[in-house]
């Protein structure tokens, strides 16, 4: 019988510091500004609300749930993670504020492993070379395309505006 596996090699895959940059970048704004101006970077979180959602927790109180099923796994597979939460995206949002005004500029979709992307506001995707869900494979490719992002003349305009406040 024929292998099918490949040649495989140890390659050194690059750690995603994302996350990490952007509470960095989160704490200059603020020190830069003399706190006139802060950052949030947090995960995007929503809240159920309104009558479509009293219409389905009645309807979930009626119905009768099935039970719930959980997968029994071989003993040398129990403890172990699934590698495939590597690859799940999670959202951070980026948000500039002060007593005023709020402005986010954009919503990154952080996995564990490169690649990932941002969701940049529509203004400052006008003035900048980087286009939403473009791969960003690497830390330095993100440091190159937040500079791009806070040096823009839209992102300029709002600091301005929230500096005079």
């Amino acid at each position: 019988m024929e292998n099918l596996w490949p040649c495989f090699s140890e390659e050194q895959t690059e750690i995603n510091e994302a996350v990490t940059i952007l509470r960095e970048q989160a704490r200059y704004i603020q020190n830069d500004t003399k706190n006139k101006i802060r950052a949030t970077f947090s995960k995007v979180s929503y809240k159920k609300s309104g009558p479509l959602y009293a219409v389905e927790q009645v309807g979930q109180v009626m119905l009768t749930m099935p039970p719930a099923y959980e997968e029994v796994l071989e003993e040398e597979l129990q403890g172990k993670k699934n590698v495939n939460n590597l690859f799940a995206i999670t959202k951070y949002k980026f948000e500039l504020f002060n007593d005023e005004y709020r402005f986010r500029l954009f919503v990154l979709n952080n996995r564990e492993l490169f690649p990932v992307t941002l969701d940049v506001d529509g203004g400052i995707l006008e003035d900048i070379s980087y286009q939403n869900k473009g791969e960003i494979g690497s830390n330095d490719d993100l440091k190159s395309i937040l500079r791009e992002i806070f040096s823009s003349p839209k992102v300029r305009r709002v600091v301005s505006r929230m500096l005079a406040k």
